[in-house]
């Protein structure tokens, strides 16, 4: 992830600690706080920085939750489990084609974030509090489109409080509604990934039983049989086109 990118999501994540970081009330901060402008409440450059930085901190946090990489880490993790390649591809490595793809869906939000409050952020045009705003609307939009209203509807009895708009809903709401919403898609599409594999494995220990081949690992059979299917579908490409649709389409 380049610079620009890193900054920009860092102005959205800004909308969960901006309350902590920015210090709103406390007679130090005020000490360099200078008066409200047409630009908003401007900090001096040392606390823009810092708080910059300490927002950084969370940008794993949020990759994790409020992008795609849910979803598709879990569905990748079920695919290899599938497969019988319960080290291949490793770990790290899933994660790594997890971060990608999530960064190649999230493409759009970064660059509506670096238009709309990363650009005039760092033009002098608005201030911190302004662009952690404006950054933090394409991320929360992106969550409304991709949460299950039930999990919503859900999370939001729990919370005790009623809103008459999905824009009124408070963040943490939300994020704990497209967590629990990403994690139930994800676990819908691996099943019908899982679902063919699991049919190979008992048609291969049908063949051996009847074969009289009692011996024999079905494991042994199946699995370069479910390598060779796989392959020849070209499941990787499907899996992942799926995967980015559910997405774009959504």
């Amino acid at each position: 992830m380049n610079k620009t990118a890193l900054l920009t999501l860092t102005v959205a994540l800004g909308v969960l600690t901006a309350p902590l970081a920015l210090a709103v009330g406390t007679p130090e901060l005020e000490l360099i706080t200078t008066t409200t402008s047409e630009v908003g409440t401007s900090y001096s450059a040392s606390i823009t920085s810092l708080v910059l930085m300490t927002l950084l901190a969370f940008l794993p946090m949020v990759i994790f939750t409020m992008t795609p990489y849910l979803r598709i880490s879990i569905v990748l993790t079920i695919m290899r489990q599938a497969l019988g390649l319960n080290t291949t591809p490793n770990t790290k490595v899933l994660v790594s084609i997890a971060v990608a793809l999530s960064l190649f869906i999230m493409a759009p939000v970064v660059q509506e974030i670096g238009e709309k409050a990363y650009t005039p952020f760092s033009q002098g045009q608005i201030s911190l509090d302004i662009a952690i705003e404006r950054g933090a609307e394409p991320l929360r939009q992106f969550m409304l489109n991709h949460t299950m209203p039930s999990y919503l509807e859900t999370f939001l009895q729990m919370s005790g409080q009623e809103y008459t708009t999905k824009e009124e809903v408070p963040l943490i709401v939300l994020w704990a509604a497209f967590v629990s919403s990403e994690i139930q898609t994800a676990l819908t599409i691996g099943f019908f990934i899982f679902l063919p594999f699991v049919i190979i494995d008992m048609l291969v220990a049908s063949v051996l039983m009847s074969l009289g081949m009692m011996m024999v690992s079905p494991m042994m059979i199946s699995q370069p049989v479910k390598i060779l299917l796989f392959v020849l579908v070209d499941g990787w490409i499907l899996i992942v086109d799926g995967l980015s649709k559910s997405f774009f389409i959504g």
